[in-house]
């Protein structure tokens, strides 16, 4: 298990509460069962393209990218627009009920683009990592150039073998940063901004996520607030798909046949199920 090192004492110790009703302390430990990516992909349980990547080549160092769990999971996730990241289809449970009108909004827009009824501007998917252009590829789903995939591995391996001996708080270059989903007694944290350090210290079995409140985000998004959500109040989102994108985090699901779940090493299950 890798250590967290809060030599400053930054890191929260009481609920979460607490937390965002306070300015002092700027991290809160997330517990890694509840950390997700923007497209509600858990990093634990054999679910994350990064952890299982990293756990491969903890394994076995002279993987290859492309031969690795990670590899194999930008070349099946490959969902066409947000309906298929968010849903796999429209005989999702949270929306089969839905006339295929209400839905619109996600069928249209392609998967390169991200939006949640809660954020007021779309994000472009693509592009992120080392000044990688956009159109070859985003780490959150395929396809990928080579030279992406390769790139974001090289980007992983570096992060794995600087904090494989202890993350210290005071030495990183910027934070990881996120937002809270929360619904009856469950809620979850939504990854924004430091996915690969995430991802590897999920890896390396890390006690917690040390996350910051995202400057541009909602700290805690409820069902509550749904009527003042920016896509629901400009009728881009009906409160009805607005509050399935919502659930679609926190809910008991099982994903379509695109996505991996995985089991050891090289191995791939056909649904996974979150509780």
């Amino acid at each position: 298990m890798v250590q967290i090192i809060d030599h400053h004492h930054q890191i929260f110790t009481g609920t979460l509460a607490a937390f965002l009703n306070q300015k002092e302390v700027p991290f809160f430990p997330v517990p890694l069962m509840q950390a997700q990516n923007i497209l509600h992909l858990p990093f634990i349980g054999g679910h994350h393209p990064f952890t299982e990547g990293m756990k491969a080549y903890h394994l076995n160092p002279d993987i290859d990218v492309e031969d690795s769990p990670m590899g194999q999971f930008y070349q099946q996730f490959q969902p066409k627009n947000l309906l298929e990241a968010f849903f796999s289809d429209e005989n999702h449970p949270l929306i089969r009920s839905f006339p295929k009108s209400e839905t619109e909004i996600l069928k249209t827009m392609s998967s390169k683009w991200y939006v949640v009824p809660w954020v007021k501007e779309p994000i472009e998917m693509g592009g992120f990592g080392e000044a990688m252009p956009k159109e070859e590829g985003s780490h959150y789903l395929g396809p990928t150039s080579k030279r992406h995939l390769h790139s974001e591995w090289n980007r992983l391996k570096s992060i794995y073998h600087s904090v494989k001996e202890g993350f210290d708080l005071n030495k990183q270059s910027d934070t990881i940063r996120g937002y809270f989903l929360a619904h009856k007694q469950k809620t979850v944290a939504v990854m924004v901004g430091g996915n690969h350090r995430t991802g590897v210290l999920s890896a390396l079995n890390a006690p917690y996520i040390p996350l910051e409140l995202h400057p541009d985000r909602p700290a805690l998004v409820t069902l509550d607030q749904i009527d003042s959500w920016p896509l629901v109040r400009s009728k881009q989102f009906s409160p009805a798909l607005a509050q399935a994108v919502f659930l679609s985090f926190l809910h008991k699901k099982t994903l379509h046949l695109k996505c991996f779940l995985f089991i050891g090493f090289n191995q791939a299950a056909d649904s996974r199920h979150l509780i």
